[in-house]
């Protein structure tokens, strides 16, 4: 038998999660398998892709972990910026969180402080404790009149952001 990876282990039991807590929407075929075939890390790409087209944020915040980490798929940082965007804007602190990150080391973006502070700021209010520290490191490299203008982003940004 084959030893499972723990990545794999980790992917497989995220798999199930999604399909039990409702994210996935999972039928298998009259014989007992899904149609699409594969292995369960790529019926897990299928099925996490699938939902995140779909706008199911958790989905979307999964997809963008993926493509960042290139577990499972091609590492792909502009396909990271834009899943984790998708669901920051649906108001998941993890994915503010890793946006403000993202904008901050200039990946797949210039390197924006403003931004950075931004998209922190909104996981800091959530309770994300590593964001309240990022937003406040972000703050500390912008003069006095860029952070009035992020705290004003951010506050744009809350505005517009679906709430959780």
């Amino acid at each position: 038998m084959p030893m499972i990876k723990h990545r794999h282990l980790v992917l497989l039991l995220a798999f199930t999660v999604l399909v039990f807590s409702g994210v996935l929407e999972c039928r298998a075929d009259a014989d007992g398998s899904f149609g699409d075939g594969g292995s369960p890390e790529e019926r897990y790409l299928f099925y996490t892709k699938k939902m995140a087209e779909k706008g199911k944020a958790k989905a979307q915040f999964l997809l963008a972990d993926m493509y960042y980490s290139g577990e499972g798929i091609s590492q792909d940082f502009t396909k990271a910026f834009k899943w984790y965007r998708k669901a920051a804007e649906q108001g998941n602190a993890k994915a503010q969180y890793n946006l403000g990150l993202m904008y901050s080391k200039g990946e797949a973006t210039p390197v924006n402080y403003t931004f950075a502070y931004a998209w922190s700021s909104l996981a800091a209010t959530q309770g994300h404790e590593k964001a309240r520290r990022n937003r406040d490191i972000f703050g500390s490299k912008l003069t006095p009149p860029q952070l009035e203008k992020a705290r004003e982003l951010a506050a744009k940004i809350q505005d517009q952001v679906k709430r959780p």
